[in-house]
């Protein structure tokens, strides 16, 4: 039972408070209006934000990173030197705790020697290559993994370092160290390869990436596969499960894939969907002799609802239905010769409605089509000349973004209407890398971009301030909204709010949001949210359900702690079998006895749910302790759930449900 004895959030901020990593949300949940501030989407507040570090997990020894093609020491051994798959090259003077770039034109001070050595290779890779520091030291094997041999012992493959070692390093001082650099990333022993520690998460190479979907939560593919973000306080990003991947994905970027490149994506000569191929050869080399066959590969494919489309690196365009059969379109007028398809973007609500970027060293180009490729306008208009490597767009906002070596831009261009296209204008802030992917979530007005190296990045949108758009506070759904619920519209301030004739507490306002509570005795049904903007009155229509569970999120980390410890559950303090934890929650529905909506739950007897709440782990229904009000905030459930005494480690998918109708999952992490 929940039991609160002093004044407005003191209890929680209590508990919260001996977790330092907690401080800053504790005074979110309890400043000025409540939730006020946690409802505010981050990119509200930021310019670009790193999402998670330059690392992901993989199951190795310690978080893996891209691959690194060698490693050194200097000679006199104070420094480290590395570089990337990517060609960067990074030194750090402190073992690894900090990197700083190197350009190509800085010459290297002495470095120390690897040396090689004689002897029989392992058997199961007879040409791998022999390294040992002196005859007294162990050898080590570099092959498809890295092995070791001990005076007197046989080969032993080290087995938590990923495949593909590329170069040993000895520490000219000190004989017990070494360095790995293998195709997941830097790796140190301080005892003769006996163990080995990862160096990765504070080196700035992530592995290459692309968006996957946002449904639920980000995701990418990587070279290490599809990966979802768990926590970004840790900056670890976590594999998803095998059956995980995002239904509907279309990419030739997986290392499932034929043919995987050093950066872990792929070249092939079909298009993929959900690691099946879905095309036959689309490049020339289907129609004539092309010469080598891997200079000429599908670089951009994309999917909305049956429609498929994709690109070639030798400039052809296709669509298909579901795949069944593939139809040329013509390029668009004016493509150069020699200039390669370098993204595709299609729009999920008018599959006809795409745009692509043909890319060459002279330049890149961008078109949009509102006829499914049957006609093409150049949008390219004022775009500062550079090579483009990314596209996404926003159907309902009416916005293009493109990136490249030299950053984002972003147009002000209807992908739905014949209108002229507008201006481009930068969106600056990011590290200076090229950006190899961008997503657009209209869902939640938010931008990201997968810097090569540096990881991902997300902003507010910069068309969320041309069109307003109302989502779900908690998660940022566009889904419905149930009695009591908290709603933010993104998009500008407004200077008031009614429901259907109704006042409705306004929470907060900023510059690009506000926040409203629906009232909790509004009836289900099509309703509309009447507000007050600069522009004048607008009114926006919203759909009102019984209940509509979401679980809150911070960042992609849910809102869940430890009932007995006040913790808040992430990797650094995992979930526990057998304990009690609880959930921020809201749409919950309507509440007995009934209560005033902008007002704080009290403190003593919140108010109680009318529906009936259950949780699931898993698909595995687990117990229910009890569910109310949060006491002092205004529009926030809190439900606390008991663990079952016997889980299985690993990330696991928790749902709050009410009356039957389920909140998105959301990943937990558990560690018995």
């Amino acid at each position: 039972m929940f039991v609160w004895r002093e004044g407005l959030c003191a209890p929680l901020l209590f508990r919260l408070n001996r977790a330092t990593a907690m401080r800053r949300l504790a005074k979110w949940l309890c400043a000025g209006a409540a939730l006020a501030a946690l409802l505010t989407p981050a990119t509200a507040r930021a310019a670009w934000k790193q999402v998670g570090g330059f690392v992901v997990e993989a199951g190795l020894d310690g978080p893996a990173g891209g691959g690194v093609a060698w490693a050194a020491f200097s000679a006199d051994g104070s420094q480290i030197f590395v570089q990337t798959d990517r060609g960067a090259l990074w030194e750090s003077a402190d073992d690894g705790a900090s990197w700083r770039p190197r350009s190509f034109g800085e010459s290297l001070p002495p470095l120390a020697e690897t040396p090689s050595a004689e002897g029989q290779a392992p058997a199961v890779e007879p040409q791998a290559s022999l390294s040992s520091r002196s005859a007294a030291a162990p050898d080590f094997a570099l092959g498809e993994r890295l092995y070791r041999r001990a005076a007197g012992e046989d080969w032993r493959p080290i087995e938590g370092l990923g495949s593909s070692p590329r170069s040993l390093a000895y520490h000219p001082l000190r004989p017990e160290v070494v360095l790995a650099a293998t195709a997941a990333g830097l790796w140190r022993s301080a005892d003769e390869g006996r163990t080995w520690i990862s160096l990765n998460d504070r080196l700035p190479n992530f592995p290459a990436a692309r968006f996957a979907a946002v449904d639920g939560g980000l995701r990418i593919a990587t070279a290490f596969g599809e990966a979802s973000l768990l926590s970004s306080g840790s900056g670890l990003w976590i594999r998803l499960a095998d059956g995980g991947r995002a239904q509907g994905e279309l990419l030739g970027s997986a290392s499932r894939l034929p043919a995987p490149t050093a950066g872990g994506l792929v070249f092939s000569n079909r298009a993929w969907r959900n690691g099946v191929p879905a095309s036959p050869d689309l490049t020339r080399c289907r129609l004539e002799n092309c010469g080598d066959p891997a200079a000429h590969s599908v670089t951009a494919a994309t999917a909305a609802g049956d429609r498929l489309y994709a690109g070639t690196s030798d400039g052809l365009l296709w669509t298909s239905a579901a795949g069944a059969s593939w139809r040329a379109l013509e390029p668009p007028p004016g493509v150069e010769p020699g200039a390669g398809v370098a993204a595709l973007w299609a729009d999920p609500q008018r599959p006809e409605s795409a745009a692509v970027v043909f890319d060459r060293e002279s330049g890149a180009r961008v078109f949009r089509t509102l006829t499914g490729g049957q006609d093409w306008e150049d949008v390219t208009n004022d775009l500062p000349p550079g090579r483009l490597t990314a596209l996404a767009a926003d159907g309902d906002a009416g916005a293009l973004y493109v990136a490249g070596g030299d950053g984002v831009f972003y147009s002000p261009t209807s992908m739905r209407e014949p209108a002229p296209a507008g201006s481009w204008q930068a969106v600056p802030g990011l590290p200076p890398a090229r950006v190899d992917d961008l997503l657009a979530d209209g869902r939640s007005g938010r931008l990201y971009a997968a810097v090569a190296g540096y990881g991902v990045f997300r902003t507010r949108a910069p068309a969320v301030v041309r069109s307003l758009r109302l989502v779900n506070a908690a998660d940022l759904s566009s889904g419905p909204t149930a009695p009591g619920g908290l709603l933010t519209l993104l998009g500008g301030p407004i200077g008031g709010a009614r429901v259907s004739g109704r006042e409705a507490p306004l929470l907060a306002v900023s510059e690009e949001s506000s926040q409203v509570q629906a009232p909790y005795d509004l009836e289900p049904g099509l309703r509309l949210l009447q507000v007050q903007t600069r522009q004048g009155a607008r009114a926006l229509p919203f759909e009102v359900t019984p209940t509509a569970p979401a679980i809150f999120s911070d960042e992609e980390q849910p809102l869940i702690f430890d009932a007995g410890t006040g913790r808040f559950v992430d990797l650094v303090h995992p979930a526990r079998p057998g304990r009690r934890l609880l959930v921020f929650v809201a749409g919950l529905g309507q509440v007995e006895p009934l209560w005033p909506a902008g007002l704080p739950a009290p403190l003593e007897n919140p108010p109680r749910p009318v529906a009936k709440i259950s949780a699931r782990l898993d698909g595995a229904a687990i117990e229910v302790v009890e569910a109310a009000l949060a006491p002092g905030y205004i529009g926030a459930y809190l439900v606390e759930i008991e663990l079952p005494p016997a889980l299985s480690a690993g990330s696991a998918e928790l749902i709050v449900e009410a009356d039957g109708r389920a909140s998105k999952p959301v990943r937990l992490l558990v560690d018995p």
